[in-house]
């Protein structure tokens, strides 16, 4: 199954299963054009009376490596961005019914020991 958005500059974003793998991939030059309508990067200047965009793109591949970094970015419990991302979005699609998960009557703790070799 691919999701894809075509549009008129660079690879599209693109979202996939396929061979056991999940892909998110996009390509440089959407990115870059992703980043003049980034409601974060678009700011209100008082002396022109209009919104602009103080970012200009000189190296798409350099930018999109410094997004990778920091996607990336490891915080001290091991998690990142990315990771969030993916946390997220899993929540959302057993929120939404995701058909590939069974929900537990009785949960384990997933942090505890094994205690099968103890007497009880």
């Amino acid at each position: 199954m691919t999701v894809r958005r075509s549009h008129h500059y660079g690879s599209p974003l693109r979202v996939a299963v396929k061979g056991g793998r999940l892909s998110i991939v996009i390509g440089v030059e959407t990115l870059a054009y992703a980043l003049k309508f980034a409601s974060w990067a678009i700011r209100f200047d008082d002396v022109r009376n209009d919104y602009v965009q103080p970012y200009q793109v000189v190296d798409e591949t350099e930018l999109a490596k410094d997004v990778m970094h920091a996607m990336l970015h490891e915080r001290e419990d091991g998690s990142s961005p990315l990771s969030d991302f993916l946390d997220a979005m899993t929540k959302a699609a057993i929120e939404d019914g995701s058909l590939g998960v069974d929900e537990d009557p009785e949960p384990e703790n997933p942090y505890s020991a094994e205690k099968d070799d103890e007497p009880a």
